[in-house]
């Protein structure tokens, strides 16, 4: 348990990892669900929307491949996927069944089921669907059976574009009261509009309220732009939207921790606190016992060594050397102290006229 000191602050590492995961998991565990319709099915007819916003048809077809049924150009998850998972702003949601169905930009790029919906209940109008909240900063595709406009007589003829109004409805009293936005003319074929929901949306009423509701109504434009729009009267009133704030997860405030992560998060922290005191107590203590001993061995041993070393030294003369290099000392001082007297004397003969010619 104790063989290497790296091994303690690796468990300190993990036990501070899953402390923090603990904590995380708390303060943002809570997911926020919306329940949709029904998906659309793989083998259905789509629509893809490349990057400029030219829409394409697609239609699946059933093939064999090596033996197995394959869907050829099937629709992709983003249209047949019943679970959607996205995090923003600090929250998780989680979506189940049909999702509003959200555009990558503003030139409506991504995919969605081809809109058929003739005769049926918010004609022509498909996506968003009326029971799915949209939140602000997103691009929700608004759709719309183009087949509705053939041989309408509500509608004039070789009309070709439309606009989408979206006007603030009283939840209330469900009457529309101002605009909310307008989209630019639409080619009708095309069947769709990334409508982009702003935080403005919901600004521009009232920053406190919740949520605001939105009535989308479908306005034919006139072949000849200069021409008006036609009475609101012929207007096609389509479904209700909510547009509200997205859902946060309350945070947590330092100092201010639940029951539930104290019960867990305490003993938890205490018990691996006291593992590493005593692992490292022990450890210590085994580190301290092995080095004092090594270093009485080395002692004891090196005082053996000199000892004996001093005393061959002894026994062969090797010390000899050492006392006839201090004579040679010597006699070379005595040497040069004679030298250096003879050479005083006859210097001083000099001087006195006695010295040697």
């Amino acid at each position: 348990m104790f063989a290497s000191k790296s091994g303690l602050p690796g468990m300190a590492a993990a036990a501070a990892t899953w402390l923090l995961l603990l904590g995380t998991a708390t303060a943002s565990g809570q997911l926020l669900v919306d329940s949709k319709a029904t998906p659309a099915h793989p083998t259905d007819v789509w629509v893809s929307v490349n990057d400029q916003g030219h829409p394409a048809t697609v239609t699946p077809a059933l093939t064999i491949v090596d033996g197995t049924p394959t869907i050829a150009s099937g629709a992709p998850y983003e249209v047949t996927g019943t679970v959607f998972t996205k995090t923003k702003q600090a929250s998780v949601t989680i979506a189940t069944g049909v999702t509003p169905q959200i555009a990558h930009n503003d030139k409506g790029e991504g995919a969605f089921a081809l809109c058929n919906n003739k005769n049926g209940t918010a004609r022509p109008f498909c996506l968003p669907a009326d029971t799915a909240p949209l939140y602000p900063e997103d691009f929700y595709y608004i759709t719309w059976d183009p087949t509705f406009f053939t041989n309408n007589t509500a509608i004039p003829v070789n009309t070709t574009s439309l606009k989408i109004i979206g006007f603030y409805t009283n939840g209330t009293a469900n009457t529309t009261t101002s605009e909310a936005f307008s989209s630019p003319p639409l080619p009708i074929k095309n069947g769709f509009y990334p409508w982009p929901v702003m935080n403005d949306i919901i600004m521009s009423q009232d920053p406190s309220l919740p949520a605001v509701n939105i009535t989308l109504k479908l306005v034919p434009v006139p072949v000849n732009a200069s021409d008006p729009l036609p009475p609101q009267s012929d207007w096609i009133v389509g479904p209700t939207h909510k547009v509200m704030w997205r859902p946060r997860v309350p945070r947590h405030r330092s100092g201010a921790p639940d029951d539930h992560a104290l019960y867990i998060g305490l003993p938890t922290f205490f018990g691996v606190m006291l593992l590493l005191v005593l692992g490292t107590t022990c450890w210590n203590r085994r580190a301290r016992r092995v080095t004092i001993g090594n270093i009485m061995s080395r002692s004891r041993h090196a005082g053996y060594s000199r000892l004996s070393k001093r005393r061959r030294e002894k026994l062969l003369g090797k010390d000899r050397p050492r006392r006839d290099s201090g004579q040679d000392i010597g006699l070379m001082d005595h040497q040069e102290h004679h030298q250096h007297d003879e050479d005083h004397l006859v210097e001083e003969g000099w001087r006195h006229g006695t010295g040697r010619r």
